[in-house]
């Protein structure tokens, strides 16, 4: 009995030192946002003022050492809502588990190698070259994800190759498996690639959809245009997306980035008729102490459609960004955008279409051609 005990014993001890490596994280960060809708035309106005969550999460990652120096490692990354009034989804407040980053992989010497669900090239920009470009919160968006339509989505079904760093370049192959219907065979690529000094960095990507269909599509609906033209309720079976974006960001002196980015969006139909978009932006953030202080401006050029143009159809955004570190781990986070579409546009930035603005279905919304949109945020973030 002794021995049995004593086996117990060490067996406590021991198996801790054998086990994968797992790690607990999150978020937590929720703000009071104000919406002012100011349309012109045939629909009212929209004020509000209300609590959003700004994408709260929790997470459980590990890593685990295997033969030859390679490394196993993996993510599970959840959705969880700390008040808000503003989501699609605000009387479930529907998440849950897996809905967020999933994935597992392999890196060694040769890069990485992962398979899952991840972001795609459009959202790494402002984290792999672009950082100017980042945005502080999840509800008022950053001139990044304006630029590019909000095509930047999670692909829901892909793999990622990551190069290692050569000397400050390295490149990054993604192909979206995509899904079958009973009427297309949806799927998906992307390339990109992107080249770092202590001062300067600058890259580019490239993205395309193939048969790309309402049901194939999932992840890949832009929430910016209320013209419908890039969202998959728009497109007919065989129908393709195409993205392009490069950028460049340059750091003179500490703190300080300056980036610079244009975007390109084309979808085009089976019949072979495209409708694109031309986006550029300009972006400034500096960091100094507990302060990050950011300012960017966005402009979409006016859409063609089947090589014709499209009078006064882009629009201008401009955001202001804010936070306060008050400990290694929460700060503080405040956040204005505004943007003024021209006479025949009806874009909007930032999560607005979420918000009840017309009464009846809270995901409505009524934004008129050359409508004003302004979105105001403040609220605090603990990650932990």
């Amino acid at each position: 009995m002794k021995k049995i005990i004593a086996l117990a014993v060490a067996s406590a001890f021991v198996a801790p030192a054998v086990m994968a490596e797992v790690t607990v994280y999150g978020r937590i960060h929720t703000a009071v946002t104000h919406y002012d809708v100011n349309n012109i035309g045939a629909n009212a106005d929209f004020k509000d003022t209300r609590l959003v969550d700004q994408a709260s999460r929790i997470g459980f990652k590990g890593t685990e050492k295997l033969d030859n120096g390679l490394q196993l490692f993996w993510q599970v990354e959840n959705r969880v809502y700390i008040g808000d009034g503003g989501q699609a989804d605000y009387v479930s407040n529907a998440g849950g588990w897996n809905d967020r980053d999933a994935f597992v992989g392999l890196r060694g010497k040769f890069g990485e190698v992962l398979a899952g669900k991840v972001y795609d090239s459009s959202y790494m920009a402002p984290q792999d070259y672009l950082p100017a470009f980042a945005w502080y919160n999840e509800n008022v968006h950053g001139v990044n994800k304006f630029i590019n339509l909000a095509q930047e989505k999670r692909i829901l079904n892909m793999v990622r190759y990551t190069t290692p760093n050569f000397s400050g370049f390295q490149a990054r192959g993604i192909y979206d498996f995509g899904g079958k219907t009973t009427t297309a065979n949806y799927q998906g690529y992307q390339l990109e690639a992107w080249y770092k000094t202590q001062m300067f960095s600058v890259g580019g990507s490239y993205k395309r959809n193939n048969d790309t269909t309402k049901a194939g599509n999932v992840g890949y609906a832009s929430t910016y245009d209320a013209d419908g033209i890039f969202t998959p309720n728009n497109l007919t079976d065989g129908a393709k997306y195409t993205g392009y974006q490069v950028g460049a960001n340059v750091s003179p002196i500490k703190g300080l980035d300056i980036s610079a980015q244009w975007a390109k969006n084309i979808s085009t139909t089976a019949a072979d008729v495209d409708t694109s978009v031309v986006g550029f932006g300009l972006a400034a953030q500096y960091v100094t102490g507990k302060h990050n202080m950011g300012l960017q401006w966005g402009k979409l050029k006016d859409k063609e459609v089947g090589g014709v143009t499209t009078p006064n159809s882009g629009a201008n955004a401009y955001v202001a960004q804010y936070a306060y570190k008050m400990t290694k781990q929460t700060q503080l986070i405040a956040t204005a955008s505004y943007l003024k579409n021209d006479s025949a546009a009806k874009y909007y930035n930032g999560t607005l279409s979420t918000t009840k603005a017309s009464g009846g279905d809270p995901t409505s919304l009524n934004v008129a051609a050359g409508a004003k949109v302004t979105m105001i945020s403040a609220g605090v973030r603990h990650d932990f």
